[in-house]
């Protein structure tokens, strides 16, 4: 009623403007009390200023409304209409890409913040900030990694320090002097013996260019002997007024360096200081050393020698602000990246954080009080900020390295000023108001379940995270998992909280060590058998990790009922039934010794094949076993009566579906619902067996089917199916809801294609989806009226597929040219 109230504030500014600060007062509160906004006829409002951000309003319809700085900032949009509306000073919490021709190397901001400088592999670029195109005609120059760039004299000339170049078109390193307008070359002065540069710099008077740079080692003929060379070149102009730099002091520093990654540097420009790292070299004592300028003397006094520990390597080096700390960051190949300062004077050293994600790109922002760096794990990127205390205040998924292979050594992530921070992302520049960086934290999802409350209104999901994996050839697992259950309200996705689950266990070939009853009341963890073949599983509550009851035996696996009642274990030529005594307490239970009356024998059942199985509800007295043959695909249905000891083969089938690599996230083949009996029979179609009258019923789809999942009443089916294009390729999942009464597939709606995870709600009243497309995401939806309306998704990025903009009115130049791009199919898929 609240809620209603309030949309009729909001909907009768549309006739009197006097109301517009209430109405855009009304949709913040509505925002906040997760009010469902999709699909609203917001026609004609006025609520300009409203702050939107992180709100979910596809096919909302805001035509001819007052919106006049409304922040729209990661807001879903899709198949929104914004036809004649006034869209004066909107925000969307970025302005448009730098759009290149191939991947980013690095890039430099100008002293007065109007121009960018770029290189990718094969072009030059410098960029207008005012109108967000390029300033000149991109040149045609092939390009190294690393390449560095050093805005000089207020931005009209450009420092370009190129390393050196292998292969078939062989070049030395040199260091490049450009006119920026317009862009040429006015000088070039090549480096002899150098490999690559790891340091550009100008020295604060502007005077003199700072040099770091691998050299090789001309005494060995091994190209891994090389060494540091830092090197002052003095600025000079000449009869054009134009920049050149003469080599004026050179430094060699002592001991091997096999390649850029065994050493870090950085540059204190206040103190005049340099800061060197030798980080990898078994050879030599790691130690960071500081070097003055002019004369490149050592600080003996300030040297600090790093941990010996092995597989502990420094990855990052930074000065504070103040110049008078280093920051540090190392990475621990079997724990966390731990990052920690050095005072300089006193050499103390204190901890400041700690991430179970690689670190790169460690940089203060602008304002001195924040820190920023990228925190990478797996093919996943996210942006971090933390604050003067170091405590974690922003994070966001930003990127994901799903093409390109190439090592981007010493390139620059991000840079930043008083109003934005530019990020490289594959072949663009991202530009984001520092602004946008408050009070968002998205944490990557590892979701192994999910799980409706028996109302349906609170959904669990069951996250886990492991700080360490192994892999062998024989064998794989995930040790040290953090588990968390988290609670959602089903209908708005609020969060409610989250409970934690045991920590500190061994976990055998990708996940299957542990998992949760139906209702998620119990956690049943399966432990590494034995050297004599024995396997062991606890069951514990998931409110307090108190273990209720353990089992041992030479079982092979074992099957929970939907009641957590009972148990049966599952031999090679025997299934036991046993009924679960909660009141041992962790008493350990023998199963192979202890006399079960419920104890199925048979030779045939399932022999040394490998199968796959599962069982109807209820589990007691009658059950049905349906066996998968994993590699034939055939699908056996057995009728089990555990009072009179009794098994019998129903009916066969062969499925033509052949055995595929274990995935986690595999959809079922073959399930039970009531008295039926639902299972794939080849690719494109799904069976139904009423096993009460021994009929089948088919649907035959027009796609591949890679999943399906039933209500608990029979009634409703979610499927998914692959789509392919004319090359064959899988583009896209297709999602139908079919009503199985009628065999009748009633709406659909389609995501990229990826693996997916998808869970029905009891009652068929709302569907999940794990949509990992490189990155997780989770959406709602609930099912009304035999459609699919999506409530609420979770990480929450822009979307502008399908946005209506007809005839609006004073959008800007910049949003105009972002929201094109945005419509762009390629930037696209990557929001969906």
């Amino acid at each position: 009623a609240e809620q209603r109230f309030l949309l009729t504030i909001v909907r009768l500014s549309k006739d009197c403007i006097k109301i517009k600060v209430a109405a855009a007062n009304a949709l913040m509160i509505l925002k906040k009390t997760k009010f469902s906004f999709i699909g609203c006829d917001l026609k004609g409002i006025q609520a300009p200023g409203v702050r939107l951000a992180r709100t979910i309003l596809d096919k909302v319809n805001f035509s001819k409304a007052n919106l006049e700085g409304v922040d729209f900032t990661n807001c879903s949009l899709k198949g929104a209409i914004f036809n004649g509306a006034e869209l004066k000073g909107v925000q969307f919490g970025q302005l448009p890409y730098l759009n290149h021709q191939d991947e980013v190397l690095t890039m430099a901001l100008s002293p007065d913040g109007k121009h960018l400088a770029s290189v990718d592999w094969e072009n030059f670029y410098i960029w207008n900030l005012e109108t967000f195109e390029v300033q000149t005609q991109p040149l045609e120059i092939e390009n190294t990694d690393p390449t560095f760039l050093q805005f000089f004299q207020n931005g009209q000339f450009l420092f370009k320090a190129t390393s050196k170049k292998k292969g078939k078109t062989p070049q030395k390193a040199r260091i490049e002097i450009w006119k920026t307008v317009p862009l040429e070359m006015t000088n070039s002065l090549v480096v002899d013996g150098i490999d690559s540069f790891s340091l550009l710099a100008l020295t604060q008077d502007g005077k003199m260019l700072i040099s770091v740079a691998l050299k090789g080692d001309e005494k060995f003929f091994n190209e891994k002997n090389k060494k540091i060379e830092i090197c002052l070149w003095q600025i000079d102009f000449n009869n054009q007024n134009f920049p050149q730099i003469t080599p004026v002091k050179t430094k060699t520093l002592t001991g091997s360096i096999f390649n850029d990654d065994d050493y870090k540097c950085s540059y204190a420009p206040k103190t005049s200081i340099i800061a060197i790292a030798k980080v990898f070299n078994p050879l030599f004592t790691k130690s960071v050393k500081l070097y003055t300028l002019p004369n490149l003397e050592i600080k003996q006094k300030w040297t600090l020698k790093l941990s010996e520990e092995k597989r502990k390597f420094l990855k990052s080096m930074i000065f504070t602000p103040q110049e008078n700390q280093l920051i540090i960051s190392f990475f621990k190949t079997t724990g966390k990246h731990k990052t920690y300062s050095w005072n300089i004077k006193n050499k103390q050293i204190k901890s400041l954080f700690s991430e179970e994600f690689f670190i790169t790109y460690l940089q203060f922002l602008p304002d001195s009080s924040q820190i920023a760096y990228f925190a990478k794990k797996g093919n996943e990127t996210f942006f971090r900020i933390r604050d003067k205390d170091f405590k974690l205040n922003f994070s966001e998924r930003f990127s994901v390295n799903k093409s390109s292979n190439i090592p981007r050594r010493g390139i620059l992530g991000f840079i930043s000023n008083e109003q934005f921070v530019f990020r490289l992302k594959d072949n663009q520049i991202s530009i984001t108001p520092l602004k946008t960086f408050v009070g968002k934290k998205v944490f990557p999802l590892f979701i192994r379940d999910m799980r409706f409350s028996p109302d349906e209104q609170t959904i669990i999901f069951w996250n886990y995270d492991s700080s360490n994996f192994s892999f062998s050839l024989t064998d794989s697992f995930f040790t040290n998992i953090k588990n968390k259950l988290y609670t959602y309200q089903t209908f708005n996705g609020k969060k409610l909280g989250y409970k934690k689950l045991p920590t500190f266990f061994l976990e055998e070939k990708w996940g299957w060590g542990c998992q949760l009853s139906f209702n998620a009341q119990y956690c049943i963890r399966t432990h590494l058998p034995k050297r004599n073949g024995e396997n062991k599983i606890t069951i514990s509550q998931v409110e307090n990790e108190k273990i209720q009851v353990s089992y041992a035996g030479s079982f092979l696996s074992y099957s929970l009922s939907r009641d957590n009642r009972y148990l049966v274990f599952i031999y090679q030529n025997q299934l036991k039934l046993i009924e679960i005594d909660f009141k041992k307490h962790d008493q350990l239970v023998n199963v192979d010794s202890t006399k079960q009356k419920h104890t199925i024998f048979h030779s045939c059942l399932l022999g040394k094949e490998n199968f796959k199985y599962n069982f109807s509800d209820p589990l007691f007295p009658i059950a049905t076993l349906a066996l998968r043959t994993v590699g034939k695909g055939d699908i056996s249905l057995w009728e089990i009566n555990w009072k009179i000891q009794q098994v019998q083969e129903v009916v066969l089938w062969s499925t033509k579906l052949p055995s595929t690599n274990f995935c986690l996230l595999e959809q079922s083949k073959f399930c039970f619902q009531g008295s039926k009996f639902y299972f794939q029979k080849n690719k494109q179609t799904f069976a139904i067996w009423n096993k009460e009258i021994f009929s089948e019923e088919i649907i035959q789809l027009e796609n591949e089917l890679t999943g399906f999942v039933i209500s608990d009443d029979g009634s409703w089916m979610v499927t998914i199916e692959k789509l392919v294009n004319s090359m064959g390729e899988s583009v896209k999942s297709k999602f139908c809801l079919w009503n199985l009464d009628q065999l009748k597939e009633l709406d659909h709606f389609t995501l990229p294609f990826s693996d997916l995870k998808i869970r029905l709600s009891p009652q068929g009243k709302f569907l999940i989806v794990e949509h990992i497309n490189n990155f997780t995401e989770l959406s709602v939806w609930k099912v009304k009226k035999g459609k699919l309306h999506l409530l609420w998704k979770n990480p929450n990025y822009l979307n502008v597929r399908g946005l209506s903009l007809k005839n609006t009115q004073n959008l800007d130049a910049k949003n105009t040219l972002l929201l094109t791009q945005l419509q762009n199919k390629k930037v696209l898929d990557e929001n969906i």
